[in-house]
């Protein structure tokens, strides 16, 4: 009996041990599920902070993006067709006592030629005449009418200009842009036109001085290599086309110099997709010079002169009308697209007057 009881103590002793050990196993194991429950709220807000600090560096870079791509779209705008600009070019503007003398109108001298200039993007000659009088501003109004709306002003010793920065004056007032006054800075010496959306730059140059200009801040701007480099790297750099007008020294021939080549090499290598000449002394040869990157430029030695000082049967009365077309791919690549030209000369009849008279070739 003793023994008994003395057995079913110890199994009440074994059953409250085990009890015991497995309140605090549960115990245990509950800690352990809140710990492990605790871990995973924990991680998850934290996964969640992540994940919303991701989210918005994604789309703070998704915004960055679209930026980018808006100014890349926006930069190339001017580019994203092919184009093709086209531009005429005449030769001088002298002083021609006997045509200022018999008409204040000179609206008639240009109306045969005015077809000519109608599809140009714009148009461009050299003026080397003095603007002192009614009758003059009267021819400039009748060349601007006539569709010719940029002049270079670079000019040698003939005609005598004295005052470069009057005549500027006077051309504006006829509405006509000008390039070839001097300038210190490049900026002011490269003409900037815009037509297409695209930009085309006009640098204009006499080869040699005009002797009877004043002073320095009123002169012509004289060819020079070194001057020539610096404003053709301003060129290339703000516009896609370049064009530089070349007036040439009066020589007793209308033979290309040995100088004249050099210089409209020297143009070309630098930049120049056109060199355009202008010689008293008549029209000259054309031809298309291969630069440093392979590609075709032109240079049109002398286009002669558009208004010549005397109506003569002579070289010095002819003239050039030429159009070119310059073709502008979606890189900005520019090439010389196609080159026609118009020979004309200065005529004059007691029934009709001072006429331009052209014969397309």
């Amino acid at each position: 009996m003793s023994n008994r009881r003395q057995r079913s103590r110890r199994r009440t002793k074994i059953l409250g041990t085990s009890n015991e050990l497995f309140f605090k196993l549960l115990a245990i194991l509950i800690a352990i599920i809140l710990v492990l429950i605790l871990a995973l709220v924990i991680n998850n807000v934290k996964a969640k902070k992540e994940a919303k600090v991701e989210a918005k560096k994604s789309d703070e870079e998704v915004q960055k993006l679209y930026e980018d791509m808006n100014d890349h779209i926006a930069s190339t705008d001017d580019y994203k067709t092919n184009t093709v600009i086209r531009m005429t070019a005449v030769g001088n503007v002298l002083y021609n006592k006997n045509l200022e003398r018999s008409t204040t109108d000179f609206s008639s001298v240009f109306e045969n030629i005015k077809n000519d200039f109608k599809d140009s993007d714009f148009s461009i000659g050299t003026y080397s005449a003095n603007i002192s009088e009614d009758k003059d501003r009267n021819l400039a109004k009748s060349i601007k009418e006539t569709g010719v709306s940029y002049m270079s002003i670079a000019n040698n010793k003939q005609p005598k200009i004295k005052d470069i920065s009057k005549l500027e004056s006077s051309l504006k007032e006829a509405e006509i842009e000008t390039t070839g006054k001097y300038s210190n800075e490049a900026e002011n010496r490269v003409k900037i036109i815009e037509k297409r959306n695209i930009k085309i730059a006009v640098i204009a140059y006499s080869e040699e001085a005009n002797s009877n200009e004043a002073n320095e801040e009123n002169k012509s701007n004289v060819y020079s290599e070194e001057q020539a480099t610096n404003d053709l790297a301003y060129a290339t750099e703000n516009a896609s086309i370049v064009i530089v007008m070349m007036n040439w020294k009066k020589t007793p021939s209308t033979n290309v110099t040995d100088n004249e080549k050099n210089i409209a090499n020297f143009l070309v290598q630098n930049g120049a997709n056109a060199v355009i000449g202008t010689n008293e002394a008549g029209t000259q040869q054309m031809e298309m010079i291969e630069n440093k990157d392979g590609k075709k430029c032109l240079v049109a030695y002398s286009l002669g002169n558009f208004i010549p000082e005397a109506v003569v049967k002579t070289k010095s009365n002819s003239q050039t009308i030429l159009d070119i077309q310059f073709f502008v791919d979606v890189y900005n690549n520019v090439s010389v697209y196609k080159v026609e030209y118009t020979n004309a000369d200065l005529e004059y009849t007691k029934d009709t007057g001072y006429k331009i008279i052209s014969q397309t070739e």
